[in-house]
């Protein structure tokens, strides 16, 4: 979290318990352990916290608990399985472990303060020199804040358990507390996508289920980079507050160890698919093995080449952009995996060149760019200074750039996106409606038409293919005199003929290019006078401003001069670009 964090000294305060025993925090007592039904419990707050009134756990039946707490300090109640220290075994070679919950948890909103609930436990680098010490979350729901929002916090991507999206995030602490007395050490953190919030309301609170394989989480961050090698310490089940009051009741809690089975196998190994094309991802294991429920990582190779979804609890693989990658299929436990290779190819998918210029705040901010609600890029790392970023992305749907690891502090970290363009043709931030990343009305998503992003959220700008209507102003002298519209000199119609009246002439366009009016049949006392055009609701662009004019007759000759909205001889008015700006 933003503060303390949660450790065990063993010796401290160990009592045996019996069902529904309830045990309080005080000024002299700032940690409680024990252990009840086979199953530890811990009761933490951090030494030289404020004086504890109201910080308190039952340790109940089995594995479960509830507990409470009022104006914590950083409150910390969990119960689970504990290994201890110099064990010499990995999480590997213990197995998997799947947990299953039930917990009514009602956090309460306190300006500056948090909540969250989910595993939490610890690896170290023991006495057999193996590995790194580092704390790990898996966050199933929050309040106010998450470990995305740490200010030392990276976005290793997305990975999917148990038919649930999660982010990985890897933050860092310097000389903090452990069991082992005070080190630096990561923080391995999977946060549940789809609940929790920053905003005030709604509140997150209510009764929540799931089971969760520790496992697969284990297996899907070492895929990731993060090192899991060394001794596991605990695995248990975490309500925290920080800075804030509320309760919680886990009524139903079990951990059930998990066995290897004797092979997964990825059915089929290789998918061949164009953009935009999905197929769901299949696996098979053993018949005599009861559990299916296995959790599919991509390679760093895979980003932006394809996206994952889920859909009643199934895997959906998309193809994004053309490339070649690799799937890992990892088993319930986590310890037996399997590989796909993903073939996309560009099939019938338009290609664009998306750029887009950002810069961070205080620099570390992370953002992706998204195409249809799916991260079609690596992060991309922004500095205080403006940074331009350029790709190539196939296929249709909106286009948008997500930011994802705000701080949530004051001046903090905030994403600033000056424009982003698409084939050329700029889209300015401040001009888009949907930016849940702004900051207003006390709330983050409360505001849009904004360039910042202060919070984790996304702005979407729009459509990819984004049509242009373009409306012209003229009229002949004689009647009968005819014009087109070229974009990059190629007519987009038939054309116009003219009366002696002004009138107003409609085409819609996709794109970008060279603007021009031409004028094609003078003869006898046929002449053209163009007032404006106009693109999309820019200002008009009047004919007499333009440079460009061959079909003026000055100097003796056409073409011989410019700045006019005469058209005396054929040939073209040059208005600049779609994309050029003249408001």
């Amino acid at each position: 979290m933003r503060c303390g964090l949660a450790f065990a000294v063993l010796l401290c305060g160990m009592q045996i318990a019996s069902a529904q025993t309830e045990y309080c925090l005080s000024s002299s007592a700032n940690q409680v352990t024990g252990t009840a039904s086979g199953y530890r419990y811990e009761l933490w707050n951090p030494s030289g916290a404020a004086n504890p009134s109201d910080e308190c756990m039952t340790v109940n039946s089995g594995a479960t608990f509830s507990g409470r707490w009022t104006n914590a300090d950083d409150y910390l109640a969990r119960r689970g399985v504990f290994y201890g220290s110099n064990t010499g075994q990995s999480w590997k070679q213990r197995g998997g472990m799947q947990i299953y919950y039930v917990a009514d948890w009602q956090p309460k909103y306190v300006s500056g303060g948090n909540s969250s609930l989910g595993v939490y436990g610890w690896v170290h680098r023991g006495s057999n020199n193996v590995g790194s010490t580092a704390e790990f979350y898996i966050i199933e729901n929050w309040y106010q804040w998450n470990h995305s929002q740490d200010t030392t916090a990276q976005s290793l991507g997305k990975i999917a358990v148990n038919g649930v999206p999660y982010e990985v995030i890897k933050t860092r602490r310097t000389n903090a507390d452990t069991p082992w007395g005070k080190m630096d050490f990561s923080q391995y953190v999977s946060v549940r996508l789809n609940r929790g919030t920053s905003n005030q309301s709604p509140s997150p609170a209510g009764l929540f289920s799931a089971g969760i394989n520790v496992g697969q989480h284990f297996a899907a961050w070492e895929k990731l980079g993060l090192d899991m090698s060394g001794e596991l310490y605990e695995i248990s089940f975490l309500a925290e507050g920080y800075k804030s009051s509320g309760t919680v009741n886990v009524s139903n809690l079990t951990f059930t160890t998990q066995s290897a089975p004797s092979s997964i196998t990825a059915s089929p190994a290789t998918y061949n698919l164009a953009v935009d094309e999905g197929t769901i991802v299949n696996w098979t294991l053993p018949s005599d093995y009861s559990d299916w429920t296995a959790s599919v990582v991509h390679s760093s190779n895979c980003n932006g080449v394809i996206a994952l979804d889920m859909y009643q609890g199934k895997y959906l693989l998309f193809g994004a952009a053309p490339g070649t990658c690799t799937l890992t299929i990892y088993s319930p436990d986590g310890t037996k995996s399997a590989t796909a290779t993903v073939n996309v190819t560009q099939g019938a998918a338009m290609s664009r060149v998306v750029e887009y210029r950002a810069l961070g705040n205080t620099g570390g901010e992370q953002v992706y760019l998204l195409r249809a609600g799916k991260r079609v890029s690596a992060p991309r790392t922004l500095t205080t200074a403006f940074q331009t970023f350029r790709q190539t992305v196939y296929g249709e749907g909106d286009i948008g750039i997500e930011f994802v690891n705000d701080d949530a502090v004051s001046n903090g970290k905030a994403a600033r996106v000056d424009y982003l363009s698409v084939d050329g043709v700029k889209r300015e931030t401040e001009a888009q409606a949907v930016n849940t990343g702004s900051f207003a009305n006390n709330k983050c998503g409360g505001g849009s038409y904004s360039e910042w992003l202060y919070c984790a959220g996304a702005v979407s700008y729009g459509p990819l293919k984004q049509d242009h209507t373009i409306r012209i102003r003229a009229r002949g002298t004689a009647g009968g005199e005819h014009i087109h519209l070229l974009i990059n000199g190629t007519s987009v119609n038939t054309g116009w003929w003219m009366t002696t009246a002004f009138q107003e002439f409609t085409a819609t366009v996709s794109g970008d290019g060279d603007i021009n009016i031409k004028y094609d049949n003078d003869g006898g006392s046929k002449d053209v006078v163009v007032d404006w055009l106009k693109v999309d609701d820019q200002v008009p662009r009047q004919a007499e401003n333009m440079q460009y004019n061959t079909a003026f007759f000055a100097n003796g000759r056409c073409g011989g001069g410019q700045y006019s909205e005469w058209m005396n001889c054929n040939g073209v008015i040059g208005f600049g670009k779609i994309s050029d700006n003249f408001n």
